[in-house]
């Protein structure tokens, strides 16, 4: 309950956070339903990484990209279902890959994907998730969360600055 309590608490301060210890909280609260669906969850960080913004949105739009490619998984009944997380990072920026074995994300849908209330569940979605994410990312840390598909699965990757923007505070 704590764990949970304090992923949504509302932080406005922006600081410096290590993706992986936020990309871990995320984990932690799906952990026992990936668990029950033997879904296979890896982190990949060749270091520490940090970035600057708001650890808890950041972690909630992780939780929210895990949590869809979890149900893509399971909905389409995938063997071995398995969901990679990458970690790295250039001079400005850091990125965090969630990508996925779940078949991909039918073409004529890649483009509508972050709209509000769209969705590809019939009877069990919102539509709202991976637009919350994108809002966070994009207007809240001042970065970009974008879609592409791979051979056999969808790639989820956000981008943000690693520095703070002293003009945007």
């Amino acid at each position: 309950i704590d764990d949970f309590r304090n992923f949504f608490k509302p932080n406005k301060e922006k600081s410096y956070f290590d993706l992986k210890v936020e990309i871990k909280k995320a984990y932690k609260i799906l952990e026992a339903s990936l668990q029950y669906s033997n879904i296979n969850l890896q982190i990949y960080s060749s270091s520490v990484i940090s970035a600057y913004g708001h650890a808890n949105e950041f972690s909630q739009g992780v939780l929210n990209l895990i949590s869809n490619s979890k149900d893509v998984l399971i909905e389409r009944n995938i063997i071995k279902p398995k969901i990679e997380i990458h970690i790295s990072k250039d001079e400005q920026n850091v990125y965090c890959e969630v990508k996925e074995n779940g078949a991909g994300i039918e073409e004529k849908y890649l483009n509508r994907i972050f709209e509000p209330y769209f969705t590809t569940k019939e009877h069990h979605g919102t539509g709202i998730g991976l637009y919350i994410s994108k809002e966070i990312i994009e207007k809240h840390m001042q970065g970009t969360l974008a879609v592409r598909n791979l051979e056999n699965g969808a790639s989820f990757i956000m981008c943000l600055p690693i520095k703070k923007d002293e003009i945007a505070n």
